[in-house]
């Protein structure tokens, strides 16, 4: 079910463990570097592999990598972590700010980008009070969320702004899915979010979702799940495929 008002919108709906706590009021910039792949989720500043992350009012900013080829797990350079099917995390972002972060997968990739900002999987994701502007994505394969990708598990958004951000697929085989936020298999809520000016543009194949892609029923997660969206805002949000022959 999904409630909202609507203006402008291009948006495609398909439809613990050991806690770890970063330290507040931090700057993580100008990360920069070519990854040969994710696998152990070190392109992030702040990551966990089986361990639940708390992270308030840090700034994330400037941060521009490429991973070369990566694999199916979160591609995210601010936050990054993962749980299991047996044993899903928590991961809590507070108060932070996300800004001009971008990744990009190598020419060939069979996988792609699986969130700039923050990517999640397995996890019950709780984002407020926080800001995602001019974060990019760039695919060979697919970018999915670039504000946050989070796949099986639930999701609560609250009192948030998405702005200018961008998904974008490359090449011949590059598709571009969710320009904000891309969820697969996940329920939960977006109350008091805005989404401003988000896009997905694809160079040769399929755009889905400017601003927010859904969709349920995916590597074994429950069919029928709902993400409510109240008291939320859509402006100038876009999809564009280009389509050059």
């Amino acid at each position: 079910m999904i409630t909202s008002k609507f203006k402008k919108n291009a948006i495609a709906l398909a439809i613990a463990a050991l806690t770890i706590s970063a330290a507040s009021a931090e700057t993580y910039e100008n990360r920069t570097g070519t990854y040969a792949n994710n696998n152990d989720l070190s392109q992030a500043w702040v990551h966990q592999n089986g361990s639940s992350i708390k992270d308030a009012g840090n700034l994330f900013q400037n941060n521009k990598i490429t991973i070369t080829a990566p694999s199916g797990a979160p591609t995210a350079v601010g936050i990054a972590a993962m749980g299991t099917s047996d044993n899903q995390i928590s991961v809590e972002v507070d108060n932070d700010t996300f800004t001009n972060n971008s990744v990009t997968d190598g020419e060939g990739s069979q996988n792609g980008v699986y969130g700039v900002a923050v990517g999640v999987n397995n996890s019950n994701l709780i984002v407020s009070n926080s800001k995602f502007t001019q974060n990019v994505g760039k695919s060979y394969n697919q970018v999915q969320g670039t504000a946050i990708y989070h796949s099986t598990g639930t999701i609560d958004v609250s009192n948030s702004n998405f702005n200018e951000n961008k998904a974008e697929g490359v090449g011949d085989n590059g598709y571009a899915i969710g320009g904000a936020i891309s969820l697969w298999g996940v329920g939960g809520t977006i109350d008091h979010a805005d989404f401003t000016d988000n896009s997905a543009i694809s160079e040769k194949q399929q755009a889905y979702g400017g601003a927010l892609y859904l969709r349920s029923g995916v590597w074994g997660g429950e069919n029928d799940l709902t993400v409510t969206v109240s008291n939320s805002t859509f402006v100038n949000n876009s999809l564009y495929v280009k389509m050059k022959v």
